[in-house]
């Protein structure tokens, strides 16, 4: 999102992030989790221009992922493709029902500052990197 964006008056824009903050931000949250934690982990939190660095307000992680399949044979694309079009989009889930059971509202919620030196902030993970988390996930 624009820095512009972020920075208007008056204006919060809350993110959940697939990932466990503040020890994991940047692309490709939920893979790293398994790798570093291993388990996934989601967060919500209030976007600021700096790249998943805003006030927490809701951290969670969530059993380790072990899907039992024959999908494991699948190529490294299509395993991929399948975390992030349908796991990613119900751990964010999770997280923002949680959020909503927790504060009943997404306007004025409680917040933390982040740890920032706690973490760090990983970039797309690496063909051999993602093998071995994704055979990990389907294989278990």
């Amino acid at each position: 999102m624009p820095r512009c964006i972020l920075e208007l008056p008056d204006t919060e824009f809350v993110h959940i992030y697939p990932g466990f903050l503040p020890y994991i931000r940047g692309a490709d949250g939920i893979l790293w989790s398994v790798l570093i934690r291993d388990k996934p982990g989601a967060a919500c939190f209030y976007m600021v221009p700096k790249l998943d660095e805003g006030n927490v307000i809701l951290t969670e992680e969530y059993a380790p992922l072990n899907f039992k399949s024959d999908i494991a044979t699948n190529d490294l694309k299509t395993r991929y493709r399948l975390i992030f079009s349908f796991y990613d989009p119900a751990v964010r889930a999770l997280c923002l029902k949680h959020v909503l059971e927790k504060f009943g509202t997404l306007t004025n919620l409680p917040n933390e500052k982040q740890e920032i030196d706690k973490g760090i902030t990983f970039h797309f993970m690496h063909d051999a990197l993602k093998e071995k988390v994704l055979r990990k996930i389907f294989n278990g």
